[in-house]
């Protein structure tokens, strides 16, 4: 699994190459999250240990616990990637280049993983898993929506960072159309 690849030179400024974390419980529920990308902020060089710690402590690390409570999982539960897997120089944007070889990357992991559900947060995510829908759809208009990629049910969702902003009583009836998904 790409879990032990711990360098990628596909991209040539980025660094700190992270697959994700997966949870001990991750192979029962075959649930896979996918966020944009990693936060710069995180300790390097990142270890999975590292890596959850800093997530779990931000803003989108809250949220993504509330909503794993609220769905009765943990984040031992899930298998919690990026779309794009890297660090770059002064915290950038990835190029188109860059994300096209991410997306190799990750329909590999959703191949070696088999999820039975993925969920896709926020709109860079859905732009670059779903290139020739979002060429179509905007963002706004597929928040909520399944889509498949790769043969694999998957649901378009806020980032949890945005999620943040709402109103409890919305962002729980975000969180039950996402456990319906999930179940």
């Amino acid at each position: 699994m790409l879990e032990s690849k711990l360098d990628c030179d596909l991209c040539e400024e980025a660094f700190s190459y992270h697959p994700g974390v997966k949870g001990e419980n991750a192979d029962l529920t075959k649930i896979l999250f996918v966020l944009h990308r990693s936060d710069s902020r995180e300790p390097q060089p990142r270890s999975s240990a590292t890596y959850r710690e800093a997530l779990l402590k931000s803003q989108t690390g809250k949220v993504l616990t509330e909503m794993l409570e609220f769905c009765d999982l943990t984040i031992e539960d899930i298998y919690l990637t990026n779309v794009f897997k890297c660090l770059l120089p002064k915290d950038r944007e990835p190029r188109a280049k860059e994300y096209k070889s991410c997306i190799k990357v990750l329909e590999e992991q959703v191949t070696d993983f088999d999820p039975k559900k993925i969920l896709v947060f926020g709109r860079k995510s859905y732009e670059h898993m779903f290139p020739e829908i979002a060429k179509q759809n905007s963002y706004k208009k597929m928040v909520m929506k399944a889509l498949d990629f790769n043969g694999v049910p998957s649901l378009v969702s806020y980032h949890p960072s945005w999620m943040w902003s709402f109103k409890p009583k919305k962002r729980k009836g975000h969180y039950k159309k996402i456990k319906k998904f999930l179940t």
